[in-house]
């Protein structure tokens, strides 16, 4: 039996080698699976990133919607006031009575004008408070960090 033995390893060393090694092939699924967990937490970080970016831009969008509207009902008001929270702005003009109003179910600011009926909404970003105040017929309007306190936008409308 030990002559037997002998001569199978004499034959499988001049044979080449066939097929892989049960070690070879778990290196090489284990490589793999790497590179997949890498590929599926980068297209994670991008999406994350595509729709910060798109929540960003609505939001610069909507301030901008807001400060122009607030610009020129402050500009033709002949009275403004300002609720004591700060949520809330009333501006009379001569033919019309304008409404805006911090909502915090939505985070949005909305317009409401009283004649024509109108209603018009901002939606803000998710992190942000507003704060609304009048000195000497200028209006600020500001919105602030949550996180860190800082001003992100600041719009002034003179009466």
């Amino acid at each position: 039996m030990i002559g037997g033995s002998m001569l199978n390893n004499k034959a499988r060393q001049n044979h080449p080698r066939r097929g892989t090694t049960l070690v070879e092939v778990l290196g090489t699924l284990s490589l793999l699976l790497a590179i997949a967990v890498s590929a599926v937490s980068l297209l994670s970080t991008v999406s994350n990133l595509r729709e910060r970016s798109k929540r960003s831009s609505q939001s610069r969008t909507a301030v901008d919607r807001l400060a122009t509207k607030l610009r020129n009902d402050v500009h033709g008001a002949s009275e403004l006031k300002v609720a004591d929270d700060g949520l809330s702005l009333a501006i009379s003009q001569a033919s019309e009575s304008i409404e805006y109003r911090f909502d915090r179910d939505t985070n949005s600011f909305r317009r409401q004008v009283d004649e024509p009926k109108q209603t018009d909404s901002f939606e803000l970003a998710e992190d942000v408070l507003p704060e609304i105040s009048i000195k000497d017929g200028l209006v600020t309007f500001s919105l602030r960090k949550t996180s860190r306190g800082g001003p992100v936008w600041i719009v002034e409308a003179q009466q």
